[in-house]
């Protein structure tokens, strides 16, 4: 069975569409950082880009994150983004 979606406590992400800004809660599914979008989720790329064409995120809050290739690592209690 595959991972579902955990919520990460106390940690945060805006994300921009069209102009407008939205915080929003952020998720993991594994390793992979996610953010919550309408009734589903975006994946979070270390590009400052998601899954969603028309999603970008602007800043994370609550975790320590380093961008680097194109996945991400959960590592010890920091998530960091890795390739």
């Amino acid at each position: 069975m595959a991972d579902l979606f955990h919520v990460i406590d106390d940690a945060h992400v805006i994300l921009r569409s069209k102009g407008v800004f939205r915080q929003v809660k952020l998720y993991r599914r594994g390793v992979i950082l996610f953010a919550g979008w309408g009734t589903g989720f975006v994946r979070l790329l270390p590009s400052g880009g998601t899954s969603h064409p028309n999603v970008s995120w602007e800043d994370i809050d609550g975790v320590s994150v380093r961008t680097q290739n194109l996945s991400v690592v959960l590592s010890g209690p920091k998530l960091v983004a890795a390739e």
